[in-house]
């Protein structure tokens, strides 16, 4: 059960890092954000991990208007993990 309330976090997390990019939820955003780096920081044991702390600065960067290429990655990063999570367990 717990697999699935986190994969569906990272889903919604790779919805609103989307939306980021066009202003949308950017309170949510921070909040989202954060979760990512506390996430990764509670299960730090693997690169997963580690590339969950970056998914989440990036998320908080870009409340602030910073957009890279690495949007995309990061959104489709959480997006297959949070699906994936579905299918475990």
């Amino acid at each position: 059960m717990i697999l699935f309330v986190l994969g569906l976090l990272d889903i919604i997390s790779a919805i609103i890092r989307g939306l980021l990019i066009y202003g949308i939820g950017t309170s949510a955003g921070f909040y989202f954000g954060v979760y990512e780096i506390l996430k990764g920081l509670v299960f730090f044991r693997s690169l997963v991990s580690f590339l969950d702390i970056f998914a989440g600065v990036f998320i908080i960067l870009a409340t602030f208007g910073y957009q890279t290429a690495f949007t995309w990655i990061f959104v489709l990063w959480l997006l297959q993990k949070g699906f994936f999570s579905f299918f475990r367990g």
